[in-house]
């Protein structure tokens, strides 16, 4: 990791290191839940590194002295405490959290113009909008649609392999004959979104709203099929169509 994360990333970190350790207590050392555990703290203390770092390089007293609080825990959480110890340690930084995000804003420390929710778990759909909101920050839009079509496409595969146990293909047929054009031809972020929709994991509310983003990261990444604008406002509608969508399968989940 080469980028200083976001106070909602790190948040979304020990999240989900609680939510691995707290698995970790139920079943009683299983590998898979301890090998997971381990990937998620190294991968927290890397990002609190890098944000210490970068706070401790804004010369602000208050926020400097706040956020040691967060590298003392993370040092706790990194010692050979027993987890429950570490659960409730985590449950205890939160509370203190939002003090910490008053300060942030206070100092207007990494202030972006969208927020990415916490409900929002921190996968690779995930990184690819905060790719997105990025791009966006920076004026590139029509990259930032691109990226919003890559995150919500990359969280409905995710969900329909965990949903149904396998990839989203199917056989491509003929319209006329019914012969197989193409086997286990890939179904597309279309297909995915009518899929989700029928499954009750994307609400009727949200129908057109995921067509419309898949038509516009489209649009956004084929010049040559439709002139397309390098529009501020459109990028923003994506980021926040984006958002909503994915808070719903983070709900569904």
């Amino acid at each position: 990791m080469s980028e200083v994360p976001t106070l909602d990333e790190l948040w979304a970190g020990f999240s989900e290191l609680r939510e691995c350790a707290r698995n970790l207590i139920k079943y009683k050392g299983n590998r898979y839940y301890k090998v997971k555990y381990d990937a998620v703290l190294k991968d927290l203390n890397r990002k609190v590194s890098y944000l210490r770092e970068a706070v401790s390089k804004t010369g602000k007293k208050p926020l400097i002295g706040r956020f040691e609080i967060v590298f003392n825990d993370m040092k706790y959480l990194l010692s050979d405490y027993p987890l429950q110890d570490k659960v409730n340690k985590i449950g205890k930084l939160e509370l203190f959290w939002p003090s910490l995000e008053v300060q942030f804003k206070e100092v207007g420390f990494q202030k972006r113009n969208f927020e990415i929710p916490i409900e929002i778990p921190m996968a690779d759909y995930r990184l690819d909008l905060e790719e997105a909101v990025k791009d966006y920050d920076n004026g590139c839009y029509l990259s930032a649609l691109v990226m919003c079509r890559r995150s919500y496409e990359h969280a409905l595969v995710s969900l329909y392999k965990s949903r149904l146990g396998r990839e989203p293909v199917e056989d491509q047929k003929c319209p006329k004959c019914g012969e197989t054009i193409r086997p286990n031809a890939y179904m597309g972020i279309a297909k995915l979104h009518t899929w989700a929709i029928k499954e009750k994991i994307i609400t009727e509310r949200l129908k057109q709203v995921g067509f419309l983003l898949t038509d516009m990261g489209a649009g956004a990444a084929h010049p040559p099929l439709t002139p397309f604008p390098r529009d501020k406002e459109l990028s923003a509608l994506g980021i926040a169509t984006t958002i909503a969508l994915l808070k719903e399968i983070a709900i569904a989940r």
